[in-house]
This record gives structure tokens, sequence and C-alpha cells, in this order.
């Protein structure tokens, strides 16, 4: 009798073992016998979902590692807020961002380039160029163009504050908008530029004659003539010797 009692222990504590090691990632881990074995604290931590066990965690960057991992596996963000070197607290915060889209999280980052950043990402996914007012750096241009390229709306332009920022809005913007949002562009020099930029998206040489200043009219057509391998465009330059080279190279 006493012989099928130990047998069928034995079966038992070999079938709970197995399962011990099966299921159980990192078994030495298991009861954390070890309190200074890190390691095994990250460990036990993200296996528990159970952030105490990060602050048990003496060395900074480790711990500061296992909050980040046990963030993003709990999706709490308030987590990163305990990560000690700014760098990685913003790090760890900013993978929220676009999942939650709420401006709210930016403010809680402190390195000002991640800030500006997470405003442009929010500003543009959602389409709010308000968001972009936030922005302290030149991204603030880059946030206002997108915006204004993707809602193809150059008023999105206007918010910006120098002439040669919505000018540079305006010449983005017409990727999308096309030649009306040339129009708009004080510059001349960067109007032009408009001006030869659609001509040769859309492969339409009439815009080419929008161009005031001759150089920069033959050099439309010259470029235009090129891609498209078209010499008879090379025939509307004025300048003789441009005329001949483009048609060599057409």
């Amino acid at each position: 009798m006493r012989g099928k009692i130990a047998v069928m222990s034995i079966i038992v504590f070999l079938i709970a073992l197995y399962v011990f090691i099966t299921y159980v990632e990192n078994p030495k881990c298991f009861f954390v016998f070890d309190q200074t074995d890190q390691d095994c604290l990250t460990k036990t931590a993200l296996m528990k979902r159970d952030s105490s066990f990060c602050f048990k965690i003496l060395d900074e960057q480790t711990r500061n590692e296992c909050l980040s991992h046990l963030s993003t596996q709990l999706k709490d963000i308030s987590l990163c807020f305990n990560i000690t070197r700014t760098a990685d607290r913003d790090n760890c915060a900013i993978k929220f961002i676009l999942e939650e889209q709420t401006p709210e999280i930016c403010n809680n980052l402190t390195v000002s380039e991640l800030k500006d950043t997470c405003f442009w990402w929010i500003a543009k996914s959602t389409g709010d160029p308000t968001l972009c007012e936030n922005i302290n750096s030149s991204i603030k241009f880059h946030c206002y163009s997108e915006i204004s390229k993707d809602r193809q709306d150059t008023q999105v332009c206007e918010e910006l504050e120098s002439e040669y920022s919505r000018d540079m809005c305006y010449l983005i913007s017409a990727e999308d908008i096309g030649v009306g949002a040339c129009v708009t562009i004080i510059n001349t020099d960067i109007k032009y530029e408009c001006y030869i930029n659609i001509a040769k998206s859309k492969n339409d040489p009439n815009i080419c004659t929008n161009i005031g200043i001759q150089e920069k009219r033959d050099r439309c057509f010259a470029e235009l003539a090129i891609d498209t391998l078209n010499p008879a465009l090379c025939e509307e330059i004025s300048d003789k010797d441009y005329k001949e080279k483009c048609i060599s190279e057409t």
C-alpha cells in the first residue's frame, strides 16, 4: 500500500514538474528566491504583470527597461513616468501616441524634440492643424505643410508666421492641390519653381507659359522635353544655345 502511495506521489511530482518547466518561461525565477537577481525580477514582473518587481531592481537601466516592457504589455502609459532617465521615459511614452492620439501625452514629454514630434504625429494623423501651434521648432512648418497637402487646403498654410514659410507650404501643397496653389505664392522664384514642378508632374507644357522670366520658362520647357523625350517642346525655348542643347538631349 505504501509502495503504491510512493509511486503515485512520484508520478504526481513528475507531472507537476513537467507542467512547471513547460509553462513557466524561467523556472528558477518563479519564486524569486534571490531578490538581487535583476534578470529574474524583470521576468517575474512580466510574468505576473506586476510593476512592484521592477521597483526592486537596483540597476537604473535595467529597472527602466523593466518598466518600459511592462508598460507595453499592460498598455499602461503611467508606468513610463516612473522611469528615471528623461530620454528613456519619453521614448516609452511616445509608443502610445499613435494608438491613443491624445495631445495630453505630448505635454507629459520633457525632451523638446520628442514633444514637437509628438504634436506633429498627432496633428498629421488627426488632420488637426491647431496642434501644430504647440511646436517650437522648424517641424512646425512641416506640420502645417503636410496637413495642407493631405487636406488639399492652402488655408492651412496661412497659419504660418513668415511669408517665406507660407510660400514653401504652398509649394509643397501644390504637389496634390495643383497649379492653383502656385498662384498664391508671393516669392517669384518659389512661384516659378512651383509651376515647373506641376508642369512636370502633370506633363503639361501649357503650365510653363505662366512663368514670366524667360530663363526659368526655357528651363521648364527643357526639363519637360527631356523627361518626356519630346524634342518638339524644345522649340518653345527662346535661348538658341539652350534650345540646341535641349534637342541634343532628347
